[in-house]
């Protein structure tokens, strides 16, 4: 009698606790995607600015040297490795009068890429000093949709995995709740069993 209560209760038991580890997988998933997308925002709004703020101070440490010398062509060598950088849309220097120093020309305007369109810039400004003096300063133009779409490829493929995790945990959480009920299934002893020990 008590084998065929304890039966039905058990397979409630597994129910509820399938149904449990069900909405807890849920409620993990929806807070690790709100968490990436705040993440992502974060990093949109401040570590984009950062990776400018950096670009731009090594480079205007890159330029101090031949410009200290005033050696135009290693300055326009280094003006045009600038520009061929991965999120670099433009890079200009100018002498400390103001003046263009570089001589490539297809540097963007930043008034020219805001009346094209609904194109907002970052643009970084650094002074490029040596020895205390200023020889002049750097503008680098970032391109912003460039740096986004490298970030949302790292956070689509970090959610995949996070995702991919979840998955694997819910797999084994099932299976081990299965194999302690088959466990506690075969240790149960019948009460006619253990009269006849």
């Amino acid at each position: 009698m008590t084998a065929a209560i304890g039966s039905p209760m058990s397979a409630i038991l597994k129910r509820i606790s399938t149904l449990l580890l069900l909405v807890c997988s849920i409620a993990i998933a929806i807070n690790l995607y709100i968490m990436h997308s705040e993440n992502a925002r974060q990093w949109y709004e401040i570590e984009s600015e950062q990776l400018g703020r950096s670009l731009t101070i090594q480079a205007a440490r890159l330029l101090s040297q031949p410009l200290s010398q005033e050696d135009n062509d290693l300055t326009q060598q280094y003006i045009a490795l600038l520009n061929d950088g991965m999120f670099i849309e433009g890079a200009v220097v100018f002498d400390n009068l103001g003046v263009r120093i570089s001589s490539i020309n297809n540097a963007p305007s930043v008034v020219d890429m805001i009346s094209q369109g609904n194109y907002a810039p970052l643009v970084f400004v650094e002074d490029i000093q040596h020895d205390g003096q200023t020889l002049g300063y750097i503008k680098l133009i970032l391109n912003r949709d460039e740096i986004i779409r490298h970030h949302e490829q790292f956070n689509r493929s970090q959610f995949t995995q996070t995702l991919l995790v979840i998955v694997l945990a819910m797999l084994i959480a099932a299976l081990a709740t299965r194999l302690f009920y088959k466990v506690k299934r075969n240790y149960d002893i019948d009460p006619d069993e253990s009269k006849l020990l």
